[in-house]
């Protein structure tokens, strides 16, 4: 304990009275007690340190793989032609976003489109390029199919539980994840949209040999979700204004 040098400011200054001059020590053996001895086993040791190992390496496997149908995808090592025309993932995701909305009868804007590109960290100079792109949708003759359905639903989140050797995956648990962009219902059928608003050109046959696994495994999640069959998978490609059909459902 210190003594400040002002005594008018020392907290300590009512116990001081109270405390002794010098304090008693108190005498403590230094040396210590006579440890027991333990026997040990080296094989026994050997043996407890083989099963935690065993526990870990257990305890390290996955009991339910997730998987995202876009990792499927790539995990083909199908990929269609890249242009470097094209703004990338998070513009097309912009685009989705706005075909949602316009498909909820929200009314689209450049001030909605420049929030949502804003949102994406992309420019919101580029609102009226989405708005061209989505106008594009509208005026198309498979938008006029949606608006004179039964039921549409839009961007769709599913997560599936299959065995991953259906699906292409490693075999076992697997929780198969996606988003499908659009599904409709035509009189008894059900139709399954995915937008691609890649920059394309030329033939598009390789794109849709490209994305036809994709549409597949959209098209098992929504018939084990909903019990439906998909009775036709499309693909529509923004660029373009062009609308292409996927086989072997």
């Amino acid at each position: 304990m210190t003594e400040s040098p002002k005594a008018d400011n020392n907290p300590w200054a009512p116990l001081l009275p109270h405390i002794p001059e010098e304090f008693p020590l108190i005498d403590i053996p230094l040396e210590s007690a006579a440890r027991k001895a333990i026997a040990v086993d080296p094989g026994g040791c050997t043996s407890a340190m083989q099963s935690r190992d065993q526990a870990l390496t257990a305890a390290a496997i996955l009991s339910v793989q997730r998987v995202a149908v876009t990792e499927l995808v790539k995990a083909t090592g199908i990929t269609p032609p890249r242009s470097k025309a094209g703004k990338g993932r998070a513009f097309g995701a912009v685009v989705h976003r706005c075909l949602e909305a316009a498909g909820q009868r929200i009314p689209l804007s450049r001030e909605l489109a420049a929030s949502f590109l804003v949102e994406a960290e992309r420019p919101a100079e580029e609102a009226q390029d989405v708005l061209d792109v989505v106008t594009s949708v509208l005026q198309s003759d498979l938008w006029r199919r949606v608006q004179a359905s039964r039921k549409a639903y839009w961007e769709v989140p599913f997560a599936l539980r299959t065995d991953g050797a259906e699906i292409g995956a490693s075999p076992g648990p697997t929780i198969l994840e996606g988003i499908i962009d659009l599904v409709f219902r035509e009189g008894d059928r059900w139709i399954l949209v995915d937008y691609k608003t890649d920059h394309v050109e030329g033939d598009l046959q390789p794109y849709v040999d490209a994305y036809a696994p994709q549409l597949r495994l959209y098209a098992k999640a929504w018939h084990a979700l909903s019990g439906q069959p998909v009775s036709q998978a499309l693909l529509f490609f923004t660029h373009r204004g062009l609308t292409r059909e996927t086989s072997h459902l």
